[in-house]
């Protein structure tokens, strides 16, 4: 008994100094994250043209950690539940400032609600980033899944994303659309109630309805409703990549999850296998001149259908092979979109 009693604190023991280096690799992202976000050298262009946009979104869908590949499951998210949309878009949004865009002429934006193709619940959130647009001042959503042949391959419209978006996954058009800052990473879903718990104080609720909330304006583009965030909202609702005593923080490392199931509690526990740690440490050591070619992981054009070796770019798209993965919480992921 006594040599089980040693293991047991010993095990709770280990399980600390796990925790504690999880959370220091957490602050050490968020420093080099908020050293990116906040370089003063970065602070000039107030939009980016078509070719500095498509070079964008190229750095992305080739980039060694945030590129959507076989390896990059394998590593980052072996279950397939976490998905990465809101990697992708981080990644996005500091390549981005790496290449001199001012932080108001970069904003995220979020698709929340009963997301599904077909009759079955898949996914409870999407998000892409914003840049402006040197030609028109509109904003133009850099979204690495909107590959060939389905989609453009190319960065597109704001308004022309969320078409897309919902012609594939929001059919009804129930879904909301929420326009945040660029140091948004995900909304606050470390308590994730079913339906029979919600109580629409959470925006992650299907219950939750904005238009009823302080901070969440709404406003039509193109024809498009949606609502601007304030920062308090944000600071409320999501969870945030600034530094900050008001906002609950975004934790680089790991993710815990209370899912509530009728009068159950379900613990989750996600680890993020060093994505961000990685994803950020490149970006941060990025400069603009670097060659996107030097970048990619093999294959062919990125108009093709087998660019990454794996048939996730090509026409499956739409088929219900997007999700292939791990098992799926609540019989649905409620990550971002995992293409």
């Amino acid at each position: 008994m006594g040599k089980f009693i040693s293991l047991f604190i010993f095990s709770f023991f280990l399980l600390g100094i796990f925790s504690a280096a999880r959370a220091d690799d957490s602050e050490q992202v968020r420093g080099w994250f908020l050293q990116v976000q906040t370089d003063s050298d970065t602070q000039s262009k107030k939009s980016l043209n078509k070719k500095e946009r498509q070079q964008l979104f190229d750095y992305v869908v080739h980039h060694k950690v945030a590129a959507i590949t076989q390896e990059n499951d394998a590593k980052y998210d072996p279950t397939g539940e976490i998905g990465y949309c809101y990697g992708r878009a981080m990644a996005v949004h500091l390549r981005a400032r790496r290449m001199g865009l001012h932080p108001d002429a970069v904003k995220k934006l979020f698709i929340v609600g009963d997301l599904r193709q077909g009759p079955k619940p898949e996914w409870r959130f999407h998000v892409t980033t914003l840049v402006k647009g040197t030609e028109d001042n509109a904003w133009y959503a850099v979204d690495p899944i909107l590959l060939k042949p389905q989609f453009k391959g190319s960065p597109v419209l704001m308004t022309e994303w969320i078409r897309t978006i919902r012609s594939v996954w929001d059919k009804k058009g129930k879904a909301f659309l929420y326009r945040v800052g660029p140091v948004t990473v995900v909304p606050d879903i470390r308590i994730f109630p079913d339906s029979g718990n919600e109580s629409g104080d959470r925006l992650i609720e299907i219950k939750f309805k904005p238009s009823t909330k302080e901070g969440f304006t709404p406003i039509t583009e193109g024809g498009i409703a949606l609502f601007d965030v304030s920062a308090k909202a944000q600071e409320q609702y999501f969870l945030m990549g600034k530094e900050s005593v008001d906002a609950d923080q975004f934790n680089f490392s790991e993710l815990n999850i209370d899912q509530l199931i009728g009068n159950d509690v379900k613990k989750k526990h996600y680890s993020y296998n060093g994505y961000f740690l990685d994803l950020v440490d490149d970006i941060r050591k990025s400069t603009y001149a670097r060659n996107i070619q030097e970048r990619r992981l093999g294959g062919t054009d990125p108009g093709g259908t087998e660019i990454h070796g794996t048939e996730i770019h090509g026409t499956e798209i739409h088929g219900t092979e997007i999700h292939k993965g791990g098992p799926n919480l609540h019989s649905f992921r409620f990550f971002g979109a995992r293409p």
